[in-house]
């Protein structure tokens, strides 16, 4: 042992003698609470189904025998095997990389792009909550598009720009995307509803939906790639059209930042569906810096209400408690600007 190994173990030993018994049990309590979800990620695995990765390519269906478009292409493979699994999260605005990016990547107007070799199982739309993160947003599609693209999705990506002074109200812009959407496409049977400062690192983890609600950015870096709890919905899920259907979206009811995603689990649960994940190294992300959003008061309260709600605030009472002033199909998305009454 060498002589510096052995002044460590004086010192700790010398310091723990001049502790109580309380002191010492709350020490070792906290290096077990921290080291034990990092030694062992997927601990939590409960009150979801963890998706083995042998079995993710049956995890996501194909929406050919939904759509009515005749394609005769050859099926994109799930993953691209000749591509680096892991990719860099660029947290600066590449001005070049942004300026290029359409013609690079086949991007059409409106943030549109199919792949031409092959066809893709499912139509996807990307949805993205939005206010005021102009910063985030470049840095977002800068990001998304090659990765998007390496997957040989067909996808689109709208933002719905929240523009009133109400509180954020990240579930109903959710549900507005997903209304305009289908009214642009109706073809569209995959949704991914993405927060704006989530970027996925890993390319196995598609931009697909599976079989049940999939939870896809369970791994953050900003808790460690931790799931710090079972029931934690936030960031992206993809989900299908049928699905979202089903339980009635997301409500509407929550302004400003916290619980509209756990009242989205609770409803995906009271409809008999089961919430999946895939693996921690295929499902990590990084979350971009940005100022904490003022919490909603009322969250609490409105969380415990809400299984009395599930059929009465959702998709199903959006008509008219929304007006969309513009759309605007820009180089690299499609931008919904929408007024909240």
């Amino acid at each position: 042992m060498s002589k510096s190994t052995m002044l460590r173990l004086v010192s700790i030993h010398a310091l723990m003698k001049h502790l109580n018994r309380c002191e010492v049990v709350i020490i070792l309590f906290l290096l077990w609470a921290t080291l034990w979800p990092l030694v062992f990620p997927n601990w939590m695995s409960f009150g979801y189904k963890l998706v083995a990765d042998r079995d993710i390519d049956a995890d996501v269906f194909s929406c050919h025998t939904l759509n009515t478009t005749v394609d005769n292409r050859a099926d994109c493979p799930l993953v691209d095997t000749r591509l680096e699994p892991l990719v860099t999260a660029l947290t600066q605005t590449d001005s070049h990389l942004l300026d290029t990016i359409a013609d690079r990547y086949d991007i059409k107007l409106g943030g549109r792009h199919e792949p031409r070799e092959c066809r893709s199982r499912q139509k996807v739309a990307v949805i993205v909550p939005f206010r005021d993160r102009w910063p985030h947003l470049k840095l977002f599609v800068q990001h998304m598009h090659p990765f998007l693209v390496s997957q040989r999705l067909d996808y689109q990506i709208f933002i719905v720009e929240q523009m009133d002074t109400n509180g954020f109200n990240r579930g109903k812009l959710f549900n507005i995307g997903f209304r305009e959407a289908i009214k642009m496409d109706p073809e569209f049977c995959c949704f991914i509803f993405h927060d704006i400062d989530v970027l996925p690192i890993n390319r196995r983890q598609t931009y697909q939906c599976s079989r049940s609600p999939r939870h896809m950015c369970s791994a953050l870096d900003k808790f460690r790639y931790v799931l710090i709890y079972p029931d934690l919905l936030g960031g992206v899920v993809a989900i299908s059209r049928s699905q979202y259907e089903l339980v009635n979206g997301y409500s509407n009811r929550f302004e400003g930042w916290g619980a509209e995603d756990d009242d989205f689990y609770n409803r995906i649960k009271a409809k008999g569906l089961v919430l999946t994940r895939w693996s921690q190294q295929i499902s990590r992300c990084l979350m971009l810096r940005h100022k904490p959003e003022k919490p909603n008061p009322s969250r609490m309260a409105l969380l415990e209400s809400g299984r009395a709600r599930f059929q009465s605030d959702g998709l199903n009472d959006l008509q008219n408690s929304y007006q969309i002033l513009a759309v605007h199909f820009e180089p690299l998305y499609t931008i919904i600007k929408a007024k909240l009454s």
